[in-house]
């Protein structure tokens, strides 16, 4: 008798940082220029911060 598979979500959990170089004239200044940096590299910087943490949750989807 084969054994059936089940449905399950698992969910992750991460925490990242990043670290954007511009050239202002203050730190309010830095602080927006970072912000609007181009989403690409938004995006590429938090990739690369991620650090999974803790035990990730597993739920088994019932059927309806």
């Amino acid at each position: 008798m084969s054994k059936k598979k089940k449905k399950y979500k698992v969910t992750f959990y991460y925490h990242t940082n990043m670290t954007i170089e511009v050239k202002a004239f203050s730190e309010n200044e830095a602080i927006d220029m970072a912000r609007n940096t181009n989403t690409k590299v938004l995006k590429s910087q938090i990739m690369d911060g991620l650090q999974e943490y803790g035990s990730p949750d597993v739920e088994e989807v019932l059927k309806r």
